[in-house]
C-alpha cells in the first residue's frame, strides 16, 4: 500500500465530504420535497400501495426515514474510521473516539443548523441518536474488519517462520 498510500488518502477523504455533501443536500430539501423523497422511496419497497392504509404508508415513510438516517450515518462512520486510520496508519481506541466525534458534531449541525433554517423542517434529537447508532455499527464494523485481517496478517507471518 506504501506507494499508493497518498491515493487512499485522498480517495477516502473525497468520499466522507462526498457523504457530507449528500446528507447536505437531504437536510436542505425543505419540507414536502423531503416528504416526496421518502414517499417515491417508500413506494420503491411496497410496490402496491394501494393495500396499505394511509396510518400505514406514513409509518412505512418514518421507517423508511429513520432507516435512511442510520444506513447514510453508519456508511459515513465507515468512511471517516477509514480515512483516518488511512491517514494516520495506526490503530488506537483514539481513532473510533475521533471518528464518533466528527460524525456527532456534523450529525448535530444537519439536525440543528441545516434543518433548523430550512421551510417545513424540524430538528429532531431521536434522528442524532439513530444517526450515531448508525456510525457506531460502521465503526464497529470497520474496527472488526481491521483486527480479523490484522490477526490473519500475524498468524501468516507465524506460520512462515
Amino acid at each position: 500500500m506504501n506507494k499508493f498510500k497518498p491515493i487512499i488518502v485522498i480517495i477516502s477523504w473525497i468520499l466522507v465530504v462526498a457523504t457530507m455533501v449528500t446528507i447536505a443536500f437531504f437536510s436542505l430539501q425543505n419540507g414536502k420535497e423531503s416528504t416526496q423523497t421518502s414517499n417515491k422511496v417508500t413506494e420503491v419497497i411496497i410496490p402496491n400501495e394501494d393495500n396499505v392504509s394511509y396510518e400505514g404508508m406514513k409509518a412505512l415513510t418514518t421507517i423508511t426515514r429513520k432507516t435512511a438516517h442510520f444506513c447514510i450515518y453508519m456508511l459515513l462512520g465507515l468512511l471517516v474510521f477509514s480515512a483516518f486510520y488511512f491517514s494516520l496508519q495506526i490503530w488506537a481506541p483514539q481513532l473510533q473516539i475521533l471518528s464518533f466525534s466528527l460524525v456527532l458534531l456534523y450529525s448535530i449541525i444537519d439536525e440543528y443548523i441545516y434543518q433548523a433554517i430550512t421551510p417545513g423542517r424540524m430538528p429532531s434529537t431521536l434522528d442524532i441518536i439513530i444517526d450515531m447508532s448508525g456510525a457506531l455499527i460502521g465503526i464497529i464494523v470497520l474496527s472488526l474488519i481491521i483486527i480479523i485481517i490484522k490477526y490473519i496478517k500475524k498468524r501468516k507471518k507465524e506460520i512462515s517462520l
